[in-house]
């Protein structure tokens, strides 16, 4: 029984680590974008190839996913 409660332990732990980690990674990646316009620039450039990328896997557009893909990567 001791067994199970320590795996549980372990499990909230790491989500608990889990949920820190992305939101230290979200302030500093605001922070740098608020700081600087060429950074929100390409900011917004992913974000638009992403939203691309998504509407063209949604619609089936192989080609226009493949090219999406290959800038995203």
């Amino acid at each position: 029984m001791d067994y199970l409660t320590l795996v549980q332990f372990m499990q909230a732990l790491r989500m608990v680590l889990d949920i820190i980690i992305v939101w230290i990674l979200i302030y500093y990646i605001i922070k740098i974008v608020r700081g600087n316009n060429r950074t929100v620039q390409i900011f917004k450039g992913i974000i638009f190839v992403i939203v691309v990328q998504a509407i063209a896997k949604y619609f089936g557009l192989e080609t226009l996913a493949f090219l999406t893909d290959n800038i995203v990567n």
